[in-house]
């Protein structure tokens, strides 16, 4: 099998569970990251979501209503019944795959509870999961 280098360039979250209206963490390539917060400040949930990102797996109805309506204080104005309502969230990695950039992501529709998956490539912006071959060969369905 050919080499496959994958790293990290970004992360950003934009109205989703703690994390709102956008956040977004660029690695620094010259030095280790480490994400510390308090409990319940989304650490778990970024890395199940990066899991679903690598594996091509979406979260369920379930998950997005549970871990991933906005829950912070900006979200409040927009919160109705409990129901997050009237703005999308999402979930973005930026990678460096083997010398290419993609950017690969998770739109989540909270009024319908529904996630869908969107990749930036060499093609622009296409809706669904597109990484590389190789990329797809070692992570698909691999959680």
């Amino acid at each position: 099998m050919a080499n496959l280098n994958v790293t990290i360039e970004y992360l950003t979250w934009e109205w989703l569970s703690e994390f709102g209206p956008t956040v977004t963490w660029e690695s620094n390539k010259k030095k280790t990251s480490l994400i510390q917060m308090q409990n319940g400040y989304g650490k778990t949930t970024t890395l199940i979501l990066l899991q679903q990102i690598f594996s091509k797996t979406l979260p369920t109805e379930d998950e997005i209503w549970e871990h991933l309506q906005p829950k912070g204080p900006d979200a409040l104005e927009y919160t109705d019944g409990g129901k997050f309502s009237g703005k999308n969230g999402k979930f973005e990695v930026g990678l460096m795959i083997n010398d290419e950039e993609y950017s690969i992501g998770i739109d989540l529709f909270y009024d319908s509870l529904e996630a869908r998956f969107y990749t930036i490539g060499q093609k622009g912006r296409e809706d669904g999961w597109y990484p590389p071959r190789k990329f797809r060969d070692v992570f698909e369905n691999n959680r």
